[in-house]
C-alpha cells in the first residue's frame, strides 16, 4: 500500500473485485488498511467459458460499456434472466434472443459476474443456463475540481437523494418498443467539439478523495445557446428544472436505454413528445451543478449509467 491508495482502487488497478480482493486478503473493513501493507492478488481469471450458442458484445467488456448478450435459441418461445442483479429483458430477432446489459462504472465492479438465463420451449420445459461474465477495468482519469460555497450547497445529501430517486424512477422503467435505428448521433451540430469531462473520470471536490463511481456522462465544451438535438428515436419523459442537474431533458429511446441532458439554458421539447434522431430538443446552458456553458450527455441502460461514445461507435442491436 501506498500513501494515498485505497483498495477500490487497488481492485481496478489489477482488474479484480474488491470483494475478491477483501476475501483473499481477510479484510472485513476495506477503509482499515494502512500504508506499507501487503496485498494478495488474486490470479488472473478473465477466462470466459460461454455455453454453446452465447455470444458477447464486446467480448471483453469493460466498466461503464453496454454488453449485448445474444442466445441462439430456435425452440424457445420465451427466454428470462438476470447479469449479478441486473434483470435481462430478451427479445427475439429470427432465431436468435438479445438483451441489453448496463456495465457499472464504479470501481469495485471489476471481475467475474454471475449469468442465469431460463428459456421454455413449446411444450413449457425449462431450459437454465449459467455463466460468468469477466469485467474489466475502465481507464479513468481524475479531475480536480474547486467548488464554491453556491455550488457545495448543491452537494447536500436531503438535495442530491431527492435529486438521485427521481433520475432513478425515470430510468428505470422499461418499455419494449426499441424507438431506435442505427448508430446514435452527436447531439450537437458542431464539428468535433471538445470535451471538457469524459465520461467515468473520478472527481475530487476542494481536495477530497475521488469518489469511487465518477462522472455521469460525457461533458462537451461548447457555447451557451447551441442547440442540442435528440441522439436517437424516443419519447421524451422529463422536461423540467432539477436543482443539481439543472435543466434536464431525459429520452426513453425503448429496451431499458435512456438519454439525457443536464444544465441546459432553454427546454424545448415537451415531455410525452415523440422524437427521432436530429429533432431539435434544448439550447446548450450552464444551470444547476455547472461551472460553464457546457453540454452534459448521460446514457443508461438498464439504470446503469453507460458510456455515450460506445453507442456512436457501435451500431447495438
Amino acid at each position: 500500500m501506498r500513501a494515498g491508495d485505497t483498495l477500490a482502487q487497488i481492485a481496478a488497478r489489477f482488474g479484480v473485485s474488491l470483494p475478491e480482493l477483501m476475501r483473499l486478503n481477510q479484510l472485513t473493513n476495506p477503509n482499515l488498511i494502512a500504508v506499507g501493507q501487503r496485498l494478495l492478488i488474486p490470479a488472473e481469471t478473465n477466462t470466459q467459458v460461454l455455453p454453446t450458442g452465447v455470444t458477447l458484445a464486446p467480448q471483453n467488456v469493460a466498466q461503464g460499456e453496454t454488453l449485448t448478450l445474444a442466445v441462439a435459441a430456435p425452440d424457445a418461445t420465451d427466454m428470462q434472466g438476470a447479469l449479478d442483479k441486473q434483470d435481462l429483458h430478451f427479445r427475439r430477432v429470427g432465431d436468435t434472443w438479445y438483451a441489453l446489459a448496463g456495465i457499472s462504472r464504479c470501481a469495485n465492479y471489476v471481475g467475474n459476474f454471475p449469468v442465469a438465463l431460463t428459456w421454455r420451449d413449446a411444450q413449457g420445459n425449462a431450459q437454465p443456463m449459467q455463466f460468468d461474465v469477466h469485467v474489466n477495468a475502465g481507464a479513468f482519469g481524475v479531475q480536480d475540481l474547486t467548488l464554491t460555497a453556491q455550488m457545495s450547497a448543491l452537494l447536500d445529501p436531503a438535495i442530491m437523494n431527492a435529486e438521485n430517486a427521481l433520475v432513478g424512477e425515470t430510468v428505470g422503467a422499461f418499455t419494449a418498443e426499441q424507438k431506435w435505428q442505427g448508430k446514435f448521433r452527436l447531439p450537437l451540430d458542431v464539428k468535433n467539439p471538445r470535451i471538457s469531462t469524459t465520461f467515468g473520470e473520478r472527481r475530487s471536490y476542494n481536495g477530497g478523495a475521488p469518489g469511487l463511481c465518477g462522472h455521469e456522462g460525457t461533458d462537451y465544451a461548447v457555447a451557451g445557446g447551441t442547440p442540442v438535438y435528440a441522439p436517437a428515436g424516443g419519447v421524451v419523459v422529463l422536461a423540467e428544472p432539477l436543482k443539481v442537474r439543472g435543466n434536464v431533458v431525459f429520452i426513453d429511446h425503448g429496451r431499458g436505454v435512456f438519454s439525457a441532458f443536464y444544465h441546459l439554458d432553454k427546454i424545448i421539447a415537451k415531455q410525452g413528445q415523440r422524437v427521432q434522431a436530429g429533432d431539435l430538443v434544448a439550447q446548450v446552458g450552464t444551470t444547476g451543478f455547472s461551472t460553464g456553458y457546457h453540454l452534459h450527455w448521460s446514457m443508461w441502460v438498464n439504470g446503469v449509467y453507460v458510456n455515450p461514445s460506445q453507442w456512436m461507435e457501435q451500431e447495438i442491436p
